[in-house]
């Protein structure tokens, strides 16, 4: 059985080469990688029974990219032997090496020294790769609570991290990978189930845009829990999970690809929100996990704050022309535009409504000014076109006295696909017509009308660099204290960075 333990760390990297700031990640190449990879992110945090407080610049800020793939090598292979470092450390705080070299793998990282007395340590390590040397130094502060020559005991108050992962879907996405990000999920799973108490997790994904056009989501199965049943999680059915546990959560996220592109900042977004929300545990440390292969290329906007036109009248009419007097309704002056009989159309144009490009259509409203001369069944019935056709008909039954009707709303799209191109001056038209539905007006009655007009509600959107809006997204989430890490498998995670 493992507990867990509050791990806080920053250190300062010597040796790397800035490029262009990234979201932190790791690599990977398998299912054995992600398992790897996985287990680093969370053992280290639940074996120490120690409080390192390291000083790390930009640690949870934005990362440096390794400027070739031997370097980022060799600042793994040194930051390999920092963790050693420091479980020595827990087990023995008299630890004190002399070019130590310690086995990673098939290959070597060597602790050059632990200096000082105390609980204040400086750690130096480095490694190797290919002709390319990293050196690390790290300052440490040590809390001894105990050496852990034995089982660990049991922590006052354990202290787990609610953790939400968020699977990629998007369309580069192999029938290989999704199985690799599968096991990787499940692995984290069954990892996590050793911990006592069992911290929540959520599983989400990403490459889907069905969630009200924001491209990721975290169906009900996969909120944050521990109470599945088994405990914590459920079961893994391998394929068949059908019992809308987490495992269930992960077969169903990874079930297939989409044709989304990668959007890091609804990922990030989401599973914050999840981190967050209600189902969040309170005062408890949060940690999203991000598995993707490859950079973000989307969103290629984002939405700002809801806007709309104002109203604007028309400044022409057009066809078709059967009201007399029809501009009369260009201006609210209590001169009329008539219809002197049953589907009398009259058409307007020349609004300028000025929508900017790339903008979100919300809805549309209409306001018409009129009256008839008989007040017990006449219609008032206004239809708009985008340049592509018509809407149908809104709707307005007419009193005996000049009164003003409002049709549409800022949510009423009157069941049409709007883009900002329709709103413009040579595409936009309203038309009017004065109708009888039932014959119970008479039919020498007469309609009225004093003025027309319109506005658009609307989102604008501006050109946005997703990479860039990613990098927003995780320092928001960072600043209200989730810590995020990346797993970036596949190609050369830095094949799009430049120095």
């Amino acid at each position: 059985m493992y507990y867990c333990y509050v791990l806080e760390s920053k250190k300062d990297r010597k040796g790397a080469r800035p490029v262009r700031s990234r979201l932190p990640q790791a690599t990977a190449s398998s299912n054995g990688g992600y398992f790897a990879l996985m287990a680093a992110i969370v053992i280290s945090a639940l074996l120490l029974a120690l409080t390192f407080t390291v000083s790390f610049s930009g640690f949870f800020s934005r990362f440096n990219v390794l400027a070739s793939e031997s370097k980022e090598h060799s600042m793994a292979l040194a930051e390999g032997c920092v963790d050693h470092a420091m479980l020595a450390l827990s087990i023995n705080p008299d630890y004190s090496p002399t070019n130590e070299v310690v086995k990673v793998g098939p290959e070597e990282c060597v602790v050059e020294s632990v200096e000082g007395t105390g609980g204040d340590k400086i750690i130096k390590t480095s490694g190797e790769f290919s002709q390319s040397r990293t050196n690390l130094v790290v300052e440490a502060t040590v809390e001894d609570s105990g050496a852990l020559s034995g089982p660990p005991p049991t922590p006052p108050s354990p202290s787990c991290a609610d953790t939400v992962v968020m699977l990629d879907r998007t369309g580069s996405m192999s029938s290989t990978d999704l199985a690799d990000e599968r096991t990787a999920c499940k692995s984290l799973l069954s990892l996590y189930s050793l911990v006592e108490p069992a911290p929540k997790v959520g599983i989400g994904r990403f490459g889907d845009n069905s969630n009200g056009g924001v491209e990721a989501e975290i169906q009900t199965r996969g909120q944050l829990s521990n109470s599945h049943s088994p405990l914590p999680y459920g079961d893994d059915d391998s394929g068949s999970d059908t019992d809308n546990d987490l495992y269930d959560a992960a077969e169903e996220a990874t079930g297939s690809s989409s044709s989304v592109g990668t959007n890091l900042m609804d990922a990030v977004n989401v599973g914050q929100g999840e981190l967050t929300g209600p189902r969040a545990t309170p005062n408890l440390q949060k940690v999203l996990i991000l598995i993707s292969d490859g950079d973000p290329n989307e969103p290629g906007s984002v939405l700002g704050t809801p806007a709309d036109t104002g109203f604007r009248s028309p400044t022409a009419v057009v066809l078709p022309n059967e009201w007399s007097s029809p501009g009369n309704a260009l201006a609210s002056d209590n001169n009329y535009a008539a219809a002197a009989d049953d589907n009398y159309d009259q058409g307007f144009a020349n609004f300028s409504l000025a929508v900017p490009a790339a903008a979100v259509i919300n809805g549309i409203e209409v306001t018409v000014e009129g009256f008839s001369s008989d007040p017990t069944g006449c219609q008032l019935q206004v239809r708009i076109d985008d340049g592509g056709g018509f809407s149908g008909y809104k709707t307005q039954y007419l009193s005996g006295v000049d009164a003003g009707y409002t049709l549409g709303g800022p949510t009423d799209l009157w069941a049409q696909s709007w883009s900002p191109a329709g709103f413009s001056d040579a595409n936009f038209k309203l038309e009017v017509r004065f109708n009888d539905p039932d014959s119970v007006c008479q039919n020498s009655a007469t309609g009225s009308l004093d003025h027309v007009k319109a506005k658009v509600y609307y989102t604008p959107a501006t050109a946005s660099d997703p990479l860039q809006a990613a990098l927003d997204a995780a320092e928001a989430a960072k600043a209200a204290g989730t810590q995020i890490f990346t797993i970036h498998f596949g190609e050369d995670p830095c094949s799009s960075c430049s120095s």
